[in-house]
């Protein structure tokens, strides 16, 4: 049976509370609840859940707590929405006025893509079952399928196995003070050995750096570390657009798709995984370990040191934004840009938006969100 009949077939099953006129769904929507409930072309839905990951920002979305979004939603000058946003909302469909909106959605007009049912994703011709490792499923994917995967986020409420065995799944999984417990004393080594040490192969500018010289320069050392964060902010960028989003010019192999999907793809699949979001310390090891060897031929001595602790800074001022930007509700407004833009990156469009800590390099590259 196509996976398309499927979705037509458990669409009516979908647990869609049935109101009998539109004064009773509205009477719905007044009752106290800790959901944030609101309507749409006379339909419910329960938007708590994405509202860390609306694009326009968690406030927008509260304002309409209770009302009816339809005018707002459908209004290309306020807050522009694609069809892909149409799907995403009706995932959070909870009621309707009856009859309304059956033969639509049976027709594949504003349907919930992909449609959950319990713990089965459906697709057009494929589905992923949670319950499962995901990776070994991207494995028998095309390359179609899979950028249908990353393309169509979702936000699933109970635990998803990367790997079928625990053992392996473990090392998939990253609380972010982890990451912190890692890098930061290896970047406090690294500065120890920069103001310290002698090294047999010393840089131009390592006499006003070594705590030993009495030509010890602070200006010396934060020019180095400032250059250093500098430069992983252009690397921030390039690793995202090049790298991480590999699918845009990957050969069509199974393989390439495993990377594709370890490396990130996983994270572009279920956005709101904590514990796959921040770079796994495996991975990191490996980029750790390419990047100082680069490093330290062209900067060898003391100064190498210090720029891989401003780089590794830099790193770490990523991943713990990338991690707020997710997870959090900012409150300044330079924040709360920067979590409109990336929640845009995932939900608008992924060939935008690959600056995460700013967005200099994506208005010089003209990859920025109009």
């Amino acid at each position: 049976m196509a996976t398309k009949r499927i979705i037509n077939q458990t669409q009516e099953h979908y647990e869609i509370q049935n109101f009998q006129n539109v004064d009773e769904m509205e009477k719905h929507l007044q009752k106290p609840t800790d959901r944030v409930l609101c309507s749409y072309q006379h339909g419910v839905y329960d938007v708590t859940d994405f509202l860390p990951d609306h694009p326009g920002g968690k406030d927008l979305i509260e304002k309409y707590k209770g009302k009816d979004i339809t005018v707002i939603f459908k209004d290309e000058n306020s807050h522009p929405h694609s069809q892909n946003a149409k799907r995403i909302l009706a995932q959070y469909k909870t009621g309707q006025v009856a009859g309304d909106n059956k033969e639509s959605m049976r027709e594949g007009e504003e349907r919930p893509y992909p449609l959950r049912v319990g713990k089965i994703l459906y697709f057009d011709d494929f589905q992923i079952d949670l319950a499962k490792g995901y990776f070994y499923q991207i494995w028998k994917l095309s390359y179609k399928q899979y950028l249908e995967v990353i393309d169509n986020p979702v936000t699933i409420p109970f635990y998803v196995p990367l790997f079928d065995s625990k053992f392996l799944d473990m090392f998939s999984r990253n609380k972010w003070y982890t990451i912190l417990a890692i890098w930061v004393p290896i970047a406090i080594y690294h500065f120890y050995l920069g103001l310290t040490f002698d090294y047999d192969v010393n840089s131009i500018v390592d006499d006003y750096i070594k705590l030993s010289s009495a030509s010890f320069s602070l200006f010396a050392v934060f020019a180095i570390l400032a250059f250093a964060v500098f430069t992983w902010s252009l690397a921030e960028y390039s690793l995202h657009r090049f790298l991480f989003h590999m699918e845009k010019w990957m050969p069509d192999q199974a393989l390439y798709r495993y990377l594709a999907f370890i490396i990130h793809g996983v994270h572009h699949a279920l956005p709101m995984d904590g514990e796959r979001l921040v770079f796994p310390p495996s991975l990191g090891a490996m980029m750790y370990y390419v990047l100082t060897t680069v490093i330290y031929t062209f900067l060898p001595g003391n100064a190498g040191r210090i720029f891989v602790t401003g780089f590794i800074a830099g790193y770490l001022y990523y991943d713990m934004m990338h991690y707020y930007l997710h997870h959090c509700n900012p409150s300044i407004e330079y924040f709360k840009n920067l979590k409109s833009n990336h929640n845009k990156h995932h939900y608008v469009s992924d060939a935008k938006g690959f600056g995460i800590t700013n967005k200099i390099w994506d208005y010089l590259f003209d990859t920025k969100f109009n």
